[in-house]
C-alpha cells in the first residue's frame, strides 16, 4: 500500500521531505526542481512517477538507501534493517572492522551519510592527534646549495648558463605521501558538500587544514590506490578502506546554484551479496575446513563454445570441485511471490559449473512469511535449496542468524564445520 505524507518545512539549514524506506513506494509533495533532478539523475536508481494529486509523486527508493541533497530539501532514504546490523554489514562488506565496535552515536546524526563522515572525521582527528605518518621521498630540485647528491646529467642539462645552481637529488622526510593525499582530498571533496550539524563541517575543515603540507592529488574511487601495509603504515588502512566507500557513494553535481545537489548513497544489492560471501569466507577460513573453499563472483561458461556466460554470486568448492552454487538474492519477496526466475537462473549455474546443489538466499524482514523450500529437479540429481536470513533484531541477534545460516549451507553439502572460538563467545 502506498502512503501518502505532506513534506514538511524544518527550521534548520535543510527543508527535510518525509523520510522514505526501501521497497516501500510513497507518495510525497515535491518541489518542481527538485522532482525534475530525481528524474534527471536519478532514474536509475529510484522509480519515481506522478501521482494524481497534483504536485505529488510516488518514489520507491528500491534498494538504495541513504540521503540525497536537492536544491529545495533533503530526502532521506532508509533501510528495512536496524542501522547498528547495517554497519555490521558494512564492516564486511567494505572491509571497515571498526563499522562493529563503533562508539559514534547514531542517535545524535541526523542521517546515514553524517552517521559515516562523523565516524570518518573522528578517525582523522585521532591520526592527526597521534602524528601523520611521514617517509622518505626521492626529490630532484634545482637548487643555490648542494643537498644530497648532484645529479650531473641533469645538472648540464639545466644550468648550463645558470652556473650558481645545481640540480640535487636527495631524500625528503615528508608527509606528501599517497596515504595522506588520500585523506586530504576526501576532505577536500566533503568541503563542497553541506552538513546539518554546522559542527561536523567545521571540524572536516579544521582537518583539512591539518594536511597544508601534502599536495591535493585527485583520487578517483575507479582507481583508487593499491597501497602495500606495513608496521609502519598499517593504522591507515582502516581509514583508507573508509575513504574508498566515500569516494564511491559520495556523488555531488557539477552544477552551480540553485540547481546544485549531492547524494550518498548504497546499493544494498551490493552490501548484501559482498556480506554474505565475507562472513562465510571468514568463518569458513578459521574453521576446520582447510579443503573448503567459498569462491566469489566468477565468470563460467555454460555452453561448450565459451560463448554464453555465467557469474554466480558464490560458489563453494572443495579439493577444488565445485560443490555449491550460491545466489544471493535482495529483494522484498512474500510466500506466493513466483520464484521461477530465480529457479531458472540457478539450474543453469548447476548445469554449466557442474554442481548438484544450488542454494537461493532471501533476506527475511520483521513480518514477512517466506517460503523455505527444497525443490529436486525433475529428471535430475539437482537439488535447489531456498534460503533466507532475518535481518531484523538487534546486532547479537542477526550474528547468530548469521552463523546458522552458514552451518545450514553447510549442512547442506553434507560438511561438518567446528565454528571458530571468536564466533562461540
Amino acid at each position: 500500500m502506498v502512503q501518502i505524507v505532506e513534506s514538511v518545512l524544518l527550521k534548520k539549514e535543510f527543508n527535510e521531505y518525509p523520510p522514505l524506506t526501501e521497497y516501500i513506494p510513497s507518495e510525497i509533495c515535491l518541489d518542481p526542481v527538485d522532482a525534475d533532478i530525481l528524474n534527471t539523475d536519478f532514474s536509475d536508481k529510484l522509480s519515481i512517477h506522478k501521482a494524481w494529486k497534483e504536485g505529488f509523486y510516488s518514489i520507491n527508493p528500491k534498494s538504495y538507501v541513504g540521503i540525497i541533497k536537492l536544491p529545495n530539501g533533503k530526502l532521506c532514504l532508509n533501510p528495512k534493517v536496524e542501522i547498528s546490523n547495517l554497519f555490521y554489514m558494512l564492516s564486511y562488506a567494505y572491509d571497515v572492522e571498526f563499522f562493529r565496535k563503533e562508539t559514534v552515536n547514531y542517535e545524535d546524526a541526523p542521517d546515514i551519510y553524517e552517521f559515516i563522515i562523523a565516524i570518518f572525521n573522528k578517525k582523522v582527528t585521532e591520526l592527526i592527534q597521534g602524528g601523520v605518518f611521514r617517509n622518505y621521498l626521492e626529490s630532484h630540485e634545482n637548487l643555490n646549495y648542494v643537498r644530497g647528491k648532484i645529479s650531473i646529467m641533469q645538472n648540464i642539462k639545466e644550468n648550463n648558463i645558470l652556473q650558481h645552481r645545481l640540480f640535487c637529488v636527495f631524500d625528503d622526510y615528508t608527509a606528501n605521501i599517497l596515504e595522506n593525499q588520500i585523506i586530504k582530498y576526501v576532505l577536500f571533496s566533503l568541503s563542497r558538500d553541506s552538513f546539518e550539524r554546522r559542527h561536523l563541517s567545521d571540524k572536516l575543515r579544521e582537518n583539512y587544514y591539518h594536511f597544508d603540507e601534502v599536495s591535493n592529488k585527485i583520487i578517483l574511487p575507479e582507481n583508487f590506490p593499491d597501497i602495500k601495509y606495513t608496521r609502519m603504515n598499517q593504522h591507515y588502512e582502516h581509514i583508507h578502506q573508509l575513504c574508498k566507500i566515500i569516494l564511491e557513494k559520495l556523488s555531488i553535481s557539477e552544477r552551480t546554484g540553485r540547481n546544485s545537489f549531492s547524494s550518498f548513497l548504497l546499493d544494498m544489492n551490493v552490501v548484501f551479496e559482498k556480506f554474505i560471501f565475507r562472513f562465510m569466507d571468514e568463518i569458513i577460513s578459521n574453521s576446520n575446513l582447510n579443503d573448503v573453499k567459498i569462491i566469489p563472483q566468477g565468470w563460467y561458461s555454460f555452453d561448450n563454445d565459451g560463448k554464453i556466460k555465467l557469474n554466480p554470486d558464490i560458489v563453494i568448492k572443495k579439493n577444488d570441485v565445485p560443490l555449491i552454487v550460491f545466489d544471493t538474492k535482495y529483494k522484498k519477496k512474500k510466500e506466493k511471490d513466483p520464484i521461477n526466475m530465480d529457479i531458472y537462473q540457478v539450474l543453469a549455474y548447476c548445469k554449466g559449473i557442474n554442481v548438484k546443489k544450488a542454494v537461493l538466499l532471501y533476506p527475511e524482514w520483521e513480518g514477512d512469511c517466506l517460503l523455505k523450500d527444497a525443490i529436486k529437479v525433475k529428471n535430475s540429481d539437482i537439488e535447489i535449496r531456498i534460503m533466507t536470513i532475518n535481518l531484523a533484531g538487534d546486532k547479537q541477534t542477526f550474528e547468530i542468524n548469521c552463523i546458522n545460516l552458514v552451518k545450514e549451507v553447510m549442512d547442506f553439502a553434507g560438511i561438518s564445520i567446528l565454528l571458530p572460538l571468536s564466533f562461540l563467545i
